[in-house]
């Protein structure tokens, strides 16, 4: 049958019922007339019919000249909860992350996951499990899954997508495969930075075939890859370090300098961080990262270190140079603190202890007293302090060994706070009075303040009111003259600590409230979570458990936030004990239940044990 009597007898069928009609991937036929001019006779033949049918068009490029009665959608593919509910329905086996990191392995692509399931039942039958396919070695999902689709090759989403490419000139293939270098968002400029003759229209263009995302923004457009065509793009482009190139002298051209408020100040410099490590070139990645890891710390931006500096060390250490090694020590200490942070303190020990390692071949003394003091630290945090002093001796020793005294003054100011933690106040004061002494010499005034204020808490632990006053007030002053505003808000927060002592309880919610003030301003989470729990205690103190509650619940929502699990732990812990005074009994249980998990996790045992104390103690009590 002729292809006009055919497309006349369809339509007609068509036209005598409901039916729902699907033409996928129409874009491989606009470019070749000859293939194209029956499928156009028919669409123009069914517009201009009467009928109740429905046809729905996938394309990725709209076929023009036709009198659309249509609505058009833009397809970015399957959601997750879809994608997930599609893998249990075709009884695909695997744990939820597992399932989760598939489907974003497969940017959710419709066609994608049905090919990658036949393959994988194929492999294993009935026992299909996507840990199969995430344990497989350098898997290609194009080439060893679609690419060569037995059986019905014209549904390789490789050979579409291949189709639909190379129906651009080659001068927009081109550009396409360089952006795919982007991880993020681009416009113009940074297409301009692969190919300078590139314009906002060549962009529009492959939004049009579907092979960029468009995003409107305030003063022109964005654009951006699907996961799916971006692999796709990169794979086909082969060598890629010359865009890498172009992409790091982009971004280092436009990277915002110091001082900077937000995440987004950095973003160039991290964009910078992913294409050197993307190159390879770890010792140039670090150095932009540790570049930016003050500002990251004191913003509490502890997740996002953990999450550039793990797969770093990862990939550098094996390979690292002599030359290195100091850096990978840093590097370390970064990673470190920042587990340290998020109150992963097994973790901590474990990248301190190698970084001591690192600096010890290396003969490099300081850095390994520096390690020994952060490894300290992540002792005294889960209670063993007999061996975070005897981290703090050895470094100490170490410091003093090269006449280091900005080192021997940390050691003995971590020192200063171990010892008030084990109720040992006047030795605490002698060594925080020592560390002050050291920093007052060599002219270290913000450290000093730190000092002054380890110096307020043992006397005030020891009752000396007034003197603790006195202490933080000298750091308050000290914080705002040299500009410290987080010092400044500790200060204020160890302020109001004391006032809370002595009893007087509004000026103690005043000063909380002003350093709660400088740490919103400033974006310290940390400092935000310390304030937010001073004001909760002082209310808790004034009998207004309901402020108190308030006040503990944003500070449990940061914590969760930051993945603090320690201070997580402190929140359902203060929340169970302001409970029990509003004798909602089951809710404590509750709490006091949550806080027990924590502390076991993070190791803490004696808090731990405390939870389960509380407990009984309701227990025994009637709700």
């Amino acid at each position: 049958m002729p292809d006009e009597q055919l497309s006349v007898a369809l339509v007609n069928r068509l036209s005598q019922g409901h039916f729902f009609l699907v033409l996928d991937n129409l874009e491989t036929l606009l470019k070749d007339e000859t293939r194209w001019q029956p499928y156009r006779f028919f669409l123009q033949a069914l517009c201009d019919s009467s009928g109740h049918s429905r046809v729905l068009i996938t394309s990725r490029i709209k076929p023009e000249g036709l009198p659309w009665l249509s609505e058009e959608m833009d397809i970015k593919g399957l959601s997750e909860e879809a994608a997930l509910d599609f893998l249990d329905a075709m009884k695909v086996q695997g744990t939820h992350t597992d399932l989760k990191q598939f489907v974003t392995l497969t940017g959710c692509h419709p066609l994608l996951l049905k090919l990658t399931v036949e393959w994988l039942r194929k492999k294993r039958g009935k026992s299909a499990n996507v840990a199969f396919i995430l344990g497989q070695q350098d898997i290609n999902l194009f080439r060893d899954i679609v690419g060569n689709h037995q059986g019905d090759p014209e549904v390789s989403i490789g050979k579409v997508l291949e189709q639909s490419v190379s129906l651009l000139p080659l001068s927009l293939q081109q550009l396409w495969q360089d952006l795919s270098v982007y991880r993020r968002s681009f416009g113009l400029a940074q297409a301009k930075a692969m190919q300078p003759e590139a314009t906002e229209e060549n962009l529009r263009e492959l939004a049009r075939y579907a092979l960029l995302q468009e995003e409107p923004t305030e003063k022109s457009w964005e654009f951006s890859f699907l996961p799916l065509l971006q692999r796709f793009a990169q794979e086909r482009s082969g060598e890629q370090t010359g865009k890498h190139k172009r992409a790091i002298a982009y971004y280092i051209e436009i990277a915002k300098p110091k001082p900077w408020t937000t995440l987004e100040d950095i973003i160039s410099y991290l964009e910078v961080f992913y294409h050197y490590y993307t190159l390879n070139d770890y010792s140039s990645a670090f150095k932009v990262l540790y570049g930016c890891n003050e500002f990251l710390y004191t913003r509490s931006y502890n997740i996002i270190r953990v999450e550039l500096y793990e797969p770093l060390l990862q990939k550098w250490m094996p390979t690292a140079r002599h030359q290195e090694k100091a850096d990978i020590g840093r590097a370390l200490t970064c990673l470190g603190n920042a587990n340290h942070a998020l109150g992963e303190y097994c973790k901590a020990i474990e990248y301190h202890e190698l970084c001591r390692i690192a600096f010890r071949e290396i003969g490099d003394q300081g850095g390994e007293s520096t390690a020994l003091t952060h490894l300290g630290n992540a002792y005294q945090a889960t209670g063993q302090y007999e061996q975070a002093i005897n981290c703090y001796q050895e470094a100490l020793e170490l410091a003093r060994e090269i006449d280091e005294p900005y080192g021997q003054a940390n050691a003995l100011g971590n020192m200063g706070n171990v010892h008030q933690a084990l109720g040992k106040y006047q030795q605490a004061i002698q060594c925080h009075q020592q560390s002050l002494e050291i920093k007052q010499k060599l002219g270290k005034r913000f450290d000093e303040g730190y000092s002054l204020g380890g110096l307020g808490n043992s006397y005030q632990a020891l009752g000396y009111y007034q003197e603790a006053i006195e202490y933080h007030r000298k750091w308050l002053e000290i914080a705002r003259e040299i500009g410290d505003r987080r010092g400044e808000a500790y200060s204020l927060g160890g302020l109001a600590n004391a006032y809370q002592a002595l009893g007087q309880y509004e000026k103690s919610i005043k000063y909380h409230q002003q350093a709660l003030q400088i740490v919103q301003e400033v974006h310290d989470r940390q400092g935000i979570v310390y304030a937010l729990m001073g004001l909760s205690d002082a209310y808790q103190s004034l009998k207004n458990y309901q402020q108190a509650i308030e006040f503990l619940k944003q500070y449990l929502e940061i914590t969760q936030a930051i993945k603090d699990r320690l201070g997580e732990a402190r929140a359902w812990f203060n929340s169970g004990h302001i409970l029990v005074k509003l004798r909602r009994s089951t809710n404590a249980i509750a709490a006091y239940t949550h806080a027990c998990e924590l502390f076991q996790a993070t190791g803490l045992e004696q808090q731990a044990w405390e939870c389960k104390e509380a407990i009984k103690r309701i227990k025994g009590v009637k709700p």
